[in-house]
């Protein structure tokens, strides 16, 4: 490696080594005008890029590497060539380089740095900026001592000359460094991580921060250039790049740009008491009133990444967060936002990706209100700044909603805060809030109808993605009602009820009446209700949780009047019609959920219930196939919903055993129930039999007996052994013999999409003779029997010895015959 003839200028003497050093150089250039020459014949670029390979691999590869970069004479592309050189040395030569070697070619480097003008294009002053890092990764704090002095002086003289260039290129430099140690998973910081850090510690905190809150901090192993540290300067330029102006200024636009980047590389693991001294919070706020969307996102993800911090004490959380909550910061806030305007027809990207940055620094900030809540002090705009996050939260895209909302959960949570004078005018509106997006927007038909869903198909391209986001989101909406109802759940069923009601009553003021002509699957009108009813049952989880937490007899008495004023409520809703079978199967669930958590010792109402959907037989309309899949729907989920009641009220069920069993006979004896049915009517006898303690011993083995006796039996009918033993007996019990020759006598091959085909006469006629067989067969009663047998049991119980003692002969007579089902 030559690097003499870097500082020397060559004597006659040397001539002759300069012509030698020269030669390659000219070479080297030849070759890359060869390889960007578009009449270049291909063999000519083959070779030349061959031979510029090789050029990395030679030993005097980075002295040629400086003596290209640094002449500008030539070409920038030749330029760039001599730095790739350079790094191509510095990445995998520099661990061979002995010391006055690896200082030869950091010399290079800060040359080349000292010699960058305005007029080099900004991908050769980034390579020699990112050189400078690859170096300092390896050698800074080592056997380098004074880069912060070399940089400093790159400053100072980018002022003094001017050449914004080389300030630039500074930035530049603290960018990269920083995100190499601190924010990126690099590995040969990685190696060196702990000098590395330390020594950013050291360069970018003012040293009155080391003096005042660190004296016994050991002194540092690299030199620093003045006591004010480089958040600090960070912060003077800041501040003079704004007061130059910004609205129409590029160059001033572009300079803030820059040193808010490095803030914001920064903010992640600098001393909050250093970031307070140096007031970077109140010139990057600064930032956030420039009309410039640019400045204003990049000054956001500044505060987000400082707000986003783990942990502030108290005095760092006083200086740094509270003046975000003061009334004249949360009015620039709310002004800011609302100046923001994001339309749905016509996104503008950069202002929506603003918008959602906003909402997670706003976010951030509000969750020191729920942690710091005893050490706000009073001169803030609490009111404000909650007024603040519900317009976020409010907002038609729940991308910029979703961080607002959250919020509002972890605030009603806090006992604190959700009492306090602040929060609570927002009750209503929150309660408004939760009901309009608890509504299922995936299941909406007409998705340009409405603005949220517009936001959301343009944030996420695939439906899991959609199903997921909105999972989280209803989930927020959900624990906002629940937290309110905890809080102050007679007012909060006052409001939820008046507009479940108001929503009933006008049902289908906006949409036409219904018919089974034109029914469709989650129309408007059912959303609109299944949307209510949501709010209702995430209402009725944060009564639970209320009645948990009372004791009091005044409570008593109020709770009781609640509850009466809620039975009423019930029936009222089970006296009405409807005709949308998805509605009545939302009015079931919603129903048997107040039976089983707020009105579980309401037994006069839980059969009226009971009753209600045993005789809930929606109106058959064939030719209608969505109206005939939503009458299914409502079938199964009422066969699942009795059998929740008798899991949770089987001694209620007990005293009317005989007039339930005898109408469920008569149910299961129509043709018009099918077998999935039928079993599971039998399954809710039996765990009514099952779990009640109101019943003697004989009597219960004899009545659970006969449900599963006739199963057991099934399980050893010697037909059924007999099918077992061979695949053909196997496939003639369920009657796949005949489906062989029906499909090759189809020619099925031939068709694209047999799931749309219509199947002729014989088909169907197969097609019930498959059904038919299965039905024979014990295997879907055993499943139901079995899984009502074990259910949310506890050992040691009642429940669980009786199911040992029904099933322990059963089990070896069911078992082989199962087996030879899977084998």
């Amino acid at each position: 490696m030559n690097g003499e003839g870097v500082h020397s200028a060559p004597t006659t003497t040397d001539s002759n080594i300069n012509n030698q050093q020269s030669q390659p150089l000219h070479q080297i250039t030849q070759a890359l005008q060869i390889v960007y020459d578009p009449h270049s014949s291909n063999e000519d670029r083959k070779n030349a890029s061959v031979f510029l390979e090789s050029a990395k691999n030679d030993k005097e590869a980075p002295f040629h590497g400086f003596k290209l970069a640094l002449d500008r004479s030539l070409e920038a592309v030749v330029r760039h060539f001599g730095l790739l050189l350079l790094e191509n040395s510095i990445r995998y030569c520099w661990q061979d380089y002995s010391l006055s070697e690896s200082t030869t070619v950091r010399t290079w480097i800060l040359t080349l740095a000292e010699n960058v003008d305005g007029t080099d294009p900004s991908y050769l002053k980034n390579k020699i900026a990112q050189l400078w890092v690859e170096v300092a990764k390896r050698s800074w704090a080592n056997e380098w001592l004074d880069m912060d002095e070399l940089l400093v002086r790159l400053w100072e003289n980018a002022a003094r000359v001017p050449n914004p260039a080389q300030r630039d290129l500074v930035l530049f430099i603290l960018e990269t460094l920083v995100d190499d140690v601190f924010n990126r998973e690099d590995s040969v910081a990685g190696l060196r991580n702990t000098p590395l850090s330390k020594a950013c510690f050291d360069i970018f905190t003012p040293i009155s921060v080391f003096t005042t809150f660190y004296p016994q901090r050991p002194s540092s192993s690299v030199s620093r250039c003045g006591e004010e540290g480089w958040l600090v300067r960070l912060v003077r330029l800041l501040d003079g790049a704004l007061d130059a102006g910004v609205k129409d200024n590029a160059e001033v636009q572009a300079c803030c740009i820059k040193i808010l980047t490095v803030l914001k590389a920064c903010m992640g693991w600098s001393i909050p008491k250093a970031v307070a001294a140096a007031k970077v919070v109140e010139a990057v706020g600064r930032s956030l009133m420039v009309e410039n969307t640019t400045v204003q996102m990049i000054a956001t993800e500044c505060l987000h990444t400082l707000f986003s911090k783990p942990f502030f004490d108290d005095d760092d959380f006083q200086s740094l967060v509270c003046p975000m909550y003061y009334p004249q910061t949360v009015e620039l806030l709310r002004t800011i936002f609302n100046w923001i305007h994001v339309d749905s027809n016509d996104i503008d990207e950069e202002r929506y990706l603003f918008l959602k940055k906003f909402s997670e620094m706003i976010a951030n900030l509000g969750s020191f209100v729920e942690e710091k809540a005893r050490s706000l002090p009073s001169e803030i705009d609490l009111p404000g700044f909650l007024n603040l996050t519900f317009l976020i939260s409010r907002h038609n895209s729940m991308a910029i909603s979703i961080p607002a909302l959250n919020l509002w959960t972890k605030l009603l949570r806090s006992d604190e805060l959700s009492q306090s004078e602040a929060a609570q005018p927002f009750t209503a509106q929150l309660l408004e809030l939760a009901t309009a997006r608890l509504i299922r927007f995936e299941a909406m038909e007409d998705e340009n109808s409405n603005e949220c869903v517009v936001f959301l198909n343009e944030d996420l391209d695939t439906i899991p993605e959609r199903h997921a986001f909105l999972g989280n989101y209803r989930r927020f909406c959900s624990n906002i009602v629940e937290c309110i109802t905890r809080r102050r759940p007679f007012e909060a069923f006052t409001f939820i009820m008046s507009n479940v009601d108001s929503t009933l009553s006008g049902l289908y003021t906006t949409e036409p009446q219904f018919s089974f002509e034109h029914y469709k699957k989650n129309s408007k009108s059912y959303l609109n209700v299944d949307a209510q009813f949501s709010v209702v049952e995430a209402a009725l989880k944060g009564y639970t949780k209320w009645v948990e937490a009372q004791s009091s007899e005044h409570v008593q008495s109020t709770r009781e009047e609640l509850e009466r004023n809620l039975e009423s409520w019930c029936e009222q809703i089970l006296n009405k019609t409807f005709d949308d079978p998805l509605i009545k199967r939302r009015v079931i669930q919603l129903m048997v959920t107040f039976s089983t958590t707020a009105l579980d010792k309401k037994p006069g109402l839980m059969l009226k219930i009971l009753e209600h959907i045993l005789l809930t037989r929606p109106a058959e309309y064939p030719a209608n196939i969505a109206y005939t899949d939503a009458m299914k729907e409502v079938m199964n989920i009422c066969t699942t919903e009795i059998q929740r009641l008798a899991m949770k009220m089987p001694d209620h069920l007990m005293e009317v055993y005989e007039q339930l069993e005898n109408k469920i006979n008569e149910i299961t004896t129509t043709n018009s129930v099918d077998d999935r049915t039928r079993i599971a009517f039998h399954t809710f006898l039996f765990t009514i039999n099952h779990r009640t303690k109101n019943i003697d011993t004989h009597t219960q083995q004899v009545r659970l007996e006969g449900y599963i006796g006739p199963v057991k039996q099934a399980w050893v009918e010697t037909s059924l052994t007999e099918s077992l033993q061979t695949f053909e007996g196997f496939c003639k019990l369920l009657g796949l013999d005949g489906v062989q020759y029906y499909l090759t006598s189809r020619r099925v091959h031939e068709i694209p999409d047999f799931s749309k085909h219509h199947l002729d006469s014989e088909g169907q006629k197969l097609q019930s003779e498959l059904t038919e067989k299965f039905k024979s067969l014990p295997i879907r009663a055993t499943k139901a029997f079995i899984a009502v047998s074990t259910e949310k049991l506890k050992r040691p119980s009642n429940p669980y010895n009786v199911s040992c003692d029904l099933w322990h002969d059963a089990i070896p007579m069911i078992l082989p015959n199962l087996l030879k089902f899977m084998a």
